[in-house]
Formats: structure tokens, C-alpha cells, sequence
């Protein structure tokens, strides 16, 4: 299955790519998110792999995040996994 999101956001490019994979700010927009553990260099870096730790009513779930490949401010490529679900994300 395939699906394609399109927003408009009216700030700077650069600004907008530097905010996403700011490990400080993501708590703000990531609803849950408590914190980013890194397993395999720094997470958002190309080739690799950690996982985002989110609290749900005071249960912890892990979600295992791998960047396959970072060219940002253009593109960005990241697999997120949970049991029984990958899904991959090309961002722009």
C-alpha cells in the first residue's frame, strides 16, 4: 500500500529540515515522545538506527526508526518499525 501527504509549510526550507530531526523539539510535535535512544551512530545521521521511546497512558512503547539516507535539506528516508508494521518514509 502507497499513500502520499502533501503540506505546505511557508518558512525556509532549511529551517523546516533542521526542526525535524532536532532531537530537542520533537517532544513538541511527536505526541508521547519522552525520549530518542540512539543504537547505531547519532539517530538522523545516514545508516542509522535507534528508536523513539513514547509514553501512552503510562505504558512505554519503543518504535525502531533506521535512516536509511539523509541528504537534508532536500530528502530524507526513514523506516519506522513497530510489531507487525514497517513503514517507510521519503520525506521532502
Amino acid at each position: 500500500m502507497e499513500y502520499s501527504v502533501q503540506l505546505e509549510i511557508k518558512k525556509p526550507q532549511i529551517l523546516v529540515s533542521n526542526l525535524f530531526v532536532d532531537r530537542k523539539t520533537m517532544p513538541l510535535w511527536e505526541t508521547g515522545l519522552t525520549r530518542i535512544e540512539d543504537e547505531n551512530h547519532s539517530l538522523f545521521n545516514t545508516s542509522s538506527q535507534g528508536y523513539l521511546v513514547f509514553d501512552f497512558n503510562g505504558k512505554e512503547s519503543k518504535m525502531k526508526v533506521s535512516v536509511l539516507e539523509n541528504k537534508l535539506p532536500n530528502t530524507i528516508t526513514i523506516v519506522y518499525e513497530l510489531p507487525g508494521a514497517y513503514n517507510q518514509c521519503i520525506n521532502t
